[in-house]
């Protein structure tokens, strides 16, 4: 499809190469202004497009900035390098979950972000083997 700038110059040909019009007169200076109008219009769109060009590109730009920051910041998480646990609040009955890591360190208490009720707790000073909730069994 032909842009509207384009489109705009065929009809200004056709104005001028056609015969219904007179050189002179009112009906050729409103075509002319309808042709302006167009064009004025038509050069409107255009700087839109570059803009809307513009804008897309400083987003990808940022986009890739904030990946880069969030590398930095987190590290390259891969697939599977991250376990979770999920356990039922035994107070009322919301799933929790959490990293699989806290399973294996001492005086660790997670809490249900719902009620705050205590969702698993390890033995203080433990030997490695840690109590789930008394409601969980092994």
């Amino acid at each position: 499809m032909k842009d509207v700038k384009e489109q705009v110059a065929y009809l200004k040909g056709l104005i001028d190469g056609s015969d219904f019009l007179a050189k002179e007169g009112k009906e050729r200076a409103v075509w002319e202004r309808m042709l302006e109008l167009f064009s004025a219009v038509a050069e409107g769109l255009e700087e839109l497009k570059a803009g809307q060009k513009e804008l897309e590109e400083y987003a990808e730009a940022l986009d890739d900035d904030l990946a880069e920051i969030e590398e930095e910041l987190y590290g390259e998480e891969e697939a599977g390098e991250d376990e979770f646990v999920e356990m039922e609040c035994p107070h009322c009955k919301e799933a929790v979950r959490f990293a699989e890591d806290l399973l294996y360190e001492d005086d660790v208490e997670v809490t249900c972000p719902n009620c705050g009720e205590v969702v698993y707790a390890s033995e203080p000073g433990g030997d490695g083997e840690d109590e789930a909730h008394p409601d969980e069994t092994k």
